[in-house]
């Protein structure tokens, strides 16, 4: 073969170059997005996560519900409503994660939420009770 016919077929460094952007762009709006992102939270950010979550939940409600006595776009609304939900509780659920790690705690703390007076009491706590000021196993404090 000849090389220069291999080297035809290699892609460019441009066009490299702006593969490489693109990625970075996505792990960006990835990052973003944190679904994942079990890192300290504040009470203030914890509090604003809350409040937009439950709005983005509602809002996808409202929309499934309106459009529910259309049959196509009414099963399409719905099953779009189901992933925003489901979108909200993962972040949410991340979210407490994050608070949790704030008081130097371990997550499986979280698992008194769904008991009926316990959970409604460490609720309160995630929205009430600040974090240590001092960096811990999970982090530097949340700025």
């Amino acid at each position: 073969r000849n090389l220069d016919s291999h080297n035809a077929r290699l892609p460019s460094k441009r066009i490299q170059g702006q593969v490489d952007r693109l990625l970075d762009q996505a792990e960006e709006a990835i990052a973003l997005l944190q679904f994942t992102d079990t890192s300290r939270i504040g009470r203030l950010k914890f509090v604003y996560w809350y409040f937009s979550l439950v709005a983005i939940s509602l809002l996808g409600f409202l929309v499934s519900d309106r459009s529910a006595f259309i049959p196509v776009i009414g099963v399409i609304s719905v099953l779009l409503a189901t992933v925003v939900l489901g979108a909200s509780i993962w972040i949410f659920v991340t979210k407490m994660i994050g608070r949790v790690h704030d008081w130097n705690r371990s997550a499986w703390l979280l698992l008194l939420i769904p008991v009926p007076i316990l959970g409604n009491i460490l609720f309160l706590m995630l929205l009430v009770i600040p974090g240590n000021q001092a960096e811990n196993k999970y982090g530097p404090p949340p700025k």
